[in-house]
């Protein structure tokens, strides 16, 4: 206070687009998007198309190894659900699906 500086959070969504919700109530933080939120971050109005650049060809190198995890764990995912949310015929048991997501306990 005796500086008279103040802390204003931010939450950044580093691509994509962002909509306000309008929904009337008061924020205490400010949601950045896209080039404003990286322009916020680093000072630099075309860091954005820049941090493309920087990363060249290095997503392709890892994408074996990322569709690989990512089927691995869709495969637990899916075989979680099936053992604790469907019965022997592959049918969803609604009610101990509501129960664990809306349920007290």
């Amino acid at each position: 206070m005796q500086a008279k500086k103040r802390f204003i959070p931010i939450i950044g969504y580093g691509y994509g687009k962002k909509r306000n919700s309008n929904r009337g109530l008061p924020k205490f933080y400010i949601e950045m998007a896209r080039q404003e939120f990286w322009a916020e971050l680093t000072g630099d109005q075309d860091f954005y198309l820049k941090l493309i650049h920087y990363m060249g060809d290095i997503p392709e190198k890892y994408k074996k190894v990322f569709d690989d995890a990512y089927q691995k764990a869709s495969n637990l995912l899916l075989k979680e659900f099936l053992n604790e949310f469907c019965d022997e015929s592959g049918s969803i048991d609604w009610d101990k699906l509501v129960e664990m997501n809306s349920g007290k306990g």
